[in-house]
């Protein structure tokens, strides 16, 4: 702004001591000046931009949500060899994608708390080879049956949960590692009407 001004005041003066020619010979220059300085001032900022480093990255998935805020408009979303985590942030982060209502894609290994992804439905597919891995609930390396009935209840459609206890019992009956995990295929899930194929694959 006091380019501009001082600018302003010097075409006067000289205006009155040059007459026109000098006037036309310095506003030309002006102008150049100008736009190199507006060019020069804006790069900076437009680099910076491009060079900064994602904030988000590095975090747990609600932390993610958090950060960016509303999941823009996409095709579809990929959750790829997930090994679950905290059973309440993804309770969070799966309600917030239901909200969205963008397609969410299965690749590779879901395990334990990514096994939440069933209570989305058919918005969720599986993509070839895909698979659900569950396991018990545990509360410091300790079984949590209570946890883990009400984790089926919730968020399993009512086969998978059933095969899910069931198992969980027979295990217990016969005195086997209650935490190992047990697998369900895309085959399988397909097949049983859990979930459905993708239509297409991600890269």
């Amino acid at each position: 702004m006091l380019f501009i001004i001082a600018g302003l005041l010097f075409l006067i003066l000289l205006a009155i001591v040059g007459g026109r020619r000098a006037v036309r010979g310095v506003v030309g220059l002006v102008v150049i000046i100008a736009v190199f300085l507006i060019i020069l001032t804006n790069m900076p900022a437009h680099a910076a931009i491009l060079e900064a480093a994602d904030p988000c990255a590095d975090k747990t998935p609600i932390e993610i949500v958090r950060c960016h805020g509303p999941y823009p408009a996409a095709k579809f979303i990929t959750i790829e060899d997930n090994d679950g985590g905290n059973v309440l942030s993804f309770s969070n982060w799966f309600a917030i994608l239901y909200k969205s209502g963008i397609p969410v894609h299965i690749k590779g290994d879901c395990i334990s708390a990514c096994t939440m992804v069933l209570a989305l439905g058919s918005q969720a597919c599986l993509e070839s080879g895909a698979k659900l891995g569950f396991h018990v609930a545990s509360i410091n390396g300790k079984v949590a049956a209570a946890g883990t009935v009400k984790m089926a209840n919730d968020y399993y459609p009512s086969n998978i949960r059933k095969w899910f206890l069931d198992t969980l019992i027979t295990r217990e009956k016969k005195h086997q590692d209650m935490q190992a995990l047990f697998w369900a295929t895309d085959k399988e899930l397909i097949a049983t009407g859990t979930m459905h194929a993708c239509l297409e694959e991600s890269k």
